[in-house]
């Protein structure tokens, strides 16, 4: 039979998950030619084993067992090397990837299109296996990512449930350079020009069985992506600017206070005097090959931008000296760090924004 699809599952610990999953991708796509290929990182609950004994009841199933956990990219790019399908859908064998939405991914596929995502964070997209936090911070680092690498646009950079053209992993795939990590969306995205892209809103279900493989070498593993398809020079200027309007901040609050200044007011002068020097910084350094826009208005756009964060730190600044700690260097720094997150947003997407 003629192989459209090859539906890549990457698998660890997922022995309890994986016959429900099967059961409904061969539900969702009867009739239709397809392989499933299964990519397990020698999970100590015997999931290998379990697949190969679905592989010999359903048929179709492809199962390669690797001696250690390697990550999801490259158990894609191992279950690409050995996929027939003229395309590649790649998706989470814990459930939370619902297999139903396989037809509408192909739809789109069919039409053109050369990438299709499910995204989590669509309008009429549903989260139901994410805590508040969890969710939270998807969300954050997908607009760090789409602002640290312009190239990146879509929603929902992280997702793990997507489509794509045989043609397109051929193209890149020599060229990914985080080949243990995690977000291979990410790889695809920056290694690829012109891509026509489609994301499509899906319900993110919970899990019902077994544990996130989230932890921290995911986390290191996804920083080190970001860093290294970012504008890394601009981010160390920026970062540095930062630090140095910091030190004229606290600077001139010691000195202030040293003068017998009450601390609502010292605050709020050193705030001010370290915002002209960040935007000075900013412009003749960090954004100097930015040149669109007069002076003046990106002036004033950065002192909007400045006071929304000026509110921050100096409203932070003053409950934690007033009400929890009475130290004016803690309770500063404290504002500071949180009016920067803003300060950083705005400044890439506003005030020198391509």
């Amino acid at each position: 039979m003629y192989i459209m699809l090859t539906i890549i599952l990457p698998t660890y610990n997922e022995r309890d998950n994986l016959e429900e999953l099967i059961r409904r991708i061969f539900q969702t796509l009867k009739g239709k030619g397809f392989e499933i290929i299964i990519v397990d990182d020698n999970s100590p609950d015997g999931t290998a084993e379990f697949a190969e004994e679905l592989g010999k009841k359903y048929g179709k199933i492809i199962v390669v067992k690797r001696n250690k956990k390697l990550g999801i990219s490259s158990a894609f790019l191992t279950g690409f090397l050995k996929s027939r399908g003229k395309y590649i859908i790649l998706m989470d064998a814990d459930l939370q990837h619902p297999p139903e939405k396989i037809p509408e991914i192909i739809d789109y596929l069919d039409k053109g299109y050369d990438l299709v995502i499910a995204s989590r964070f669509l309008k009429k997209s549903r989260i139901y296996g994410l805590t508040f936090y969890r969710k939270l911070t998807s969300i954050l680092i997908s607009y760090f990512i789409r602002i640290f690498i312009p190239k990146i646009k879509v929603r929902d950079p992280l997702s793990g449930f997507f489509g794509v053209k045989r043609e397109v992993i051929e193209h890149v795939h020599k060229r990914i350079k985080f080949k243990r990590g995690f977000k291979i969306l990410i790889e695809i995205l920056a290694n690829s020009n012109n891509l026509k892209i489609k994301e499509i809103p899906f319900d993110f279900q919970k899990r019902k069985y077994g544990k996130s493989k989230v932890n921290n070498i995911v986390v290191i593993e996804l920083i080190k992506q970001i860093i290294y398809y970012s504008e890394i020079s601009r981010i160390i200027k920026f970062s540095l600017v930062g630090f140095i309007g910091t030190l004229v901040n606290l600077f001139f609050l010691f000195l202030l206070r040293s003068y017998g200044l009450e601390h609502f007011i010292a605050s709020a002068i050193a705030i001010e005097i370290s915002i002209m020097n960040n935007f000075l910084l900013n412009n003749y350094w960090t954004f100097s090959d930015r040149v669109n826009g007069k002076f003046l208005d990106k002036l004033i756009k950065y002192h909007i931008l400045s006071s929304l964060s000026s509110i921050i730190q100096y409203v932070t600044s003053n409950i934690i000296f007033y009400f929890i700690y009475s130290n004016s260097i803690i309770a500063q720094i404290i504002g500071i760090l949180l009016g920067y997150l803003i300060n950083l947003l705005g400044s890439f997407k506003i005030v020198w924004k391509k």
